[in-house]
């Protein structure tokens, strides 16, 4: 997790381990549209804000 002018973002990877589910899992749901979860671009690396990854309710991977 990282800091940005105080609001916390999360990395790909957290955000899956987060919701339950792979972090493969949460780029098929962004891609296919079964989940909104809009990305910050900061270097190269897609952030999520951790507010939006705690108000979403996922089914986890088997």
């Amino acid at each position: 997790m990282i800091v940005v002018d105080g609001t916390a973002y999360v990395t790909h990877a957290e955000a899956a381990r987060r919701l339950g589910i792979a972090p493969k899992t949460l780029s098929n749901r962004q891609w296919s549209g079964r989940l909104a979860l809009p990305a910050r671009i900061i270097g190269n690396a897609p952030f999520y804000l951790l507010s939006d990854v705690e108000q979403q309710h996922l089914a986890p991977c088997r």
